[in-house]
């Protein structure tokens, strides 16, 4: 590793001392070296000088680490909002970016329109019998399985005042003792569902937000037209009944469906200030629907998209029953086939406010005082005041980025310091300048959000602006800009993961990683392969054993969960490595053993589950193909309460692929997996 040099080497003292010692040398006839000396004030002066420039260039400022940090491909993560969903009083529209406020003043926005959908009435599980699951599905710390015993069942949801087409959410519960990792295409699911609809054969279009119900989301269906209420085909409450089948379960866990709920909105903890939106207007057009809050409430700007720059647009707001329209003259829109008007509305309590002068001059800033809340500030936009290469002055969209310093002089670019909250423009080096306008400078997109204090819990008492109560799930995913040191210490872990395999921990710490998978444990064999008779290989062969996360008893991949493994694996691979993934086998084992008790207590059914436990795979470090240990057996079994000795213990193989040595103990083949066949407790 590269030692950094320490610069700042040298005190002043030392350096004093240093220079009155070569005096005698460089002036002999300089005697007086007393502190009363203009000769000695000048070099102390000197000295005081040398010694604050080298602590300068021996400091490695805030700025000049995330320089650092931006060559190594690292760049700090920006402050995110906190996102939720709520529930609406039946029969409300409202509009995207509509607020809703708790007591506490934090604010949320709508990110899609609000209005009328369907509501679940019923839900029923038809597997033998018919059994209704309403009640269960209502109660949010309950799960039900609907697929876990019968293969053959459905289920029936039952739907009330819908269209034909309804998004409902669908409320996992995902939490197992092996996390998921992420999916890496909205595609991969780990199951394969039917859907149908009850009286119809054509089946809904469905889209999958939920990875074939693997965690939380939305699901959205698109009805045939023949979709008519019915009665489930079992007399059951009049609705329309969505049907629902698994038919591969796959290999790792089951469902466990929590809740289903139809009127669910995405919201979003911020306050918009300044909102930009490009519109496409086709010839002869002369209005535009507004069709967010912000717009209808507040002020709105247009400008035409040209050539060269922006052109400011007069228009006007007019009503057509309950839509909102802005009315403009389209004579000079251009028709290329492409966005031609731009939007910007302003909060109406802000609107006016959001327009500032430019001084013409280098370096110059604006404040935005926006008091606790934080801008986001990938969401700012700007329409300025520029001077064009034809020395013409005409409004054009500017960019917020990091770092002006690798921007040129015609870039038009500005930057934000949360510190002082302002905005701050270039040189003319790095960076244009806006030249001198009176309302030169106009804020054409401005989101706030209290960004990790925006987490509030479920039901935080949010409310519409008329006051009625709106319901919510917990918010979550809002975090505070990452620091320089945390985006340092983060790439530093980031070091941890290979991108590239050489060592069969490589290997096993990417197959585990492998996305949209459970993968429960991984053994990676170099030079074993199962198909050469004696399963050694002098080619460059790594095996990969792969066991998924299941609450199955010996759980076995499927070939998609090894496809999966194998695809994810070939990425990472050397040149002229050969991987394969396999699945694990299991062996089983005979445990006999006598034993002492207290009072005679009865413990073959404790003595079973220790020793199951002490055989389960990731149960206390225990990995494929370990071999199984008579003295570690022992010791895990004085564990039992009520065991006092133990007067023996024979560990025998039962199957192919398991010997015993001479000291008791069992040993596997490098991917295999013992598990308990037969178990003989002898009580004293």
């Amino acid at each position: 590793m590269l030692q950094s040099r320490n610069l700042d080497d040298q005190s002043f003292e030392q350096l004093m001392e240093y220079v009155i010692g070569r005096l005698p040398w460089l002036c002999p006839a300089w005697t007086d070296y007393n502190a009363h000396d203009p000769g000695i004030t000048i070099l102390e002066l000197i000295a005081w000088y040398k010694e604050m420039q080298q602590y300068h260039m021996n400091t490695v400022t805030p700025a000049l680490q995330k320089k650092l940090l931006k060559l190594l491909g690292v760049v700090p993560q920006l402050p995110r909002p906190a996102q939720c969903l709520v529930s609406l009083p039946q029969g409300r529209q409202l509009l995207p970016l509509t607020r809703l406020e708790s007591p506490q003043g934090i604010c949320f926005e709508l990110m899609e329109a609000a209005g009328p959908s369907g509501r679940v009435e019923a839900a029923y599980l038809v597997s033998g019998g018919i059994q209704e699951v309403t009640e269960a599905l209502s109660q949010p710390q309950l799960a039900i399985s609907p697929f876990a015993e019968d293969g053959q069942a459905q289920l029936l949801i039952g739907l009330k005042d819908c269209g034909q087409r309804v998004r409902l959410w669908f409320e996992i519960d995902d939490i197992r003792p092996v996390p998921r990792n992420p999916f890496a295409s909205p595609e991969q699911s780990p199951r394969v569902l039917q859907w149908g609809c009850v009286g119809t054969v054509q089946p809904p279009e469905v889209a999958d937000e939920t990875h074939g119900l693997s965690h939380s989301g939305f699901i959205t269906f698109r009805f045939p037209p023949d979709f008519k209420e019915t009665d489930g085909g079992h007399g059951l409450l009049p609705c329309r009944y969505l049907t629902l089948r698994q038919l591969d379960a796959g290999c790792e866990e089951e469902i466990r469906l929590v809740g289903i709920h139809g009127g669910y909105y995405r919201a979003t903890q911020q306050e918009t200030w300044a909102n930009l939106q490009w519109h496409q207007v086709g010839p002869g057009e002369d209005r535009l629907p507004l069709e967010d809050a912000i717009s209808l409430e507040g002020g709105v700007y247009l400008f035409v998209k040209e050539e060269k720059g922006l052109r400011f647009l007069p228009s006007e707001q007019e009503w057509e029953g309950q839509n909102a329209y802005l009315r403009f003259d389209p004579a000079g829109l251009p028709q290329d086939g492409g966005p031609n008007l731009l939007v910007v509305s302003q909060d109406a309590l802000r609107y006016g406010q959001l327009m500032f002068p430019s001084t013409g001059l280098p370096e110059q800033s604006v404040l935005l005082s926006v008091g606790e809340r934080q801008v986001l500030p990938d969401q700012l936009r700007l329409i300025c005041d520029t001077l064009c290469p034809d020395g013409e002055v005409r409004p054009t969209l500017w960019e917020w980025v990091d770092d002006l310093t690798a921007c040129g002089p015609r870039d038009r670019v500005f930057t934000y310091d949360p510190l002082r909250e302002r905005v701050v423009f270039g040189d003319g080096a790095h960076g244009a300048i806006p030249p001198k306008g009176e309302q030169a400078i106009l804020v054409a997109s401005l989101i706030l959000s209290y960004c990790g204090g925006g987490n509030v819990p479920q039901n935080c008492a949010l409310s519409m602006g008329d006051g009625s109560p709106v319901g919510n799930t917990a918010a979550s995913g809002g975090e505070n800009a990452e620091s320089v040191g945390q985006a340092a210490a983060e790439f530093l872990r980031s070091l941890e993961h290979t991108q590239k395999c050489a060592s069969e921990a490589d290997y096993e710490q990417a197959a585990l990683k492998t996305p949209g998978l459970r993968v429960a444990a991984v053994k990676a064999i170099a030079g074993f392969d199962l198909e050469e008779p004696s399963e050694r290989s002098h080619l460059p062969v790594v095996t990969v054993v792969a066991l998924p996360g299941s609450s199955r008893k010996r759980p076995l991949p499927d070939a998609r969960f090894l496809k999966t493994i194998q695809t994810h694996l070939e990425r990472l691979r050397p040149i002229c490595t050969v991987v394969k993934v396999v699945a694990p086998t299991y062996v089983p084992i005979g445990v006999s053993l006598q034993v002492r008790s207290a009072e005679g207590a009865p413990l073959e059914a404790e003595v079973r589950k220790v020793v199951e436990q002490y055989l389960q795979v990731g149960h206390r470090g225990r990995a494929i193909g370990d071999p199984v240990r008579r003295d570690d057996l022992a010791a895990v079994l004085m564990e039992v309460e009520h065991l006092l000795n133990i007067q023996r213990l024979e560990l025998r193989p039962l199957g192919v692929g398991c010997y015993a040595d001479p000291r008791g103990d069992l040993h596997l083949r490098r991917n295999a997996v013992a598990y308990l066949g037969t178990l003989d407790v002898e009580i004293r």
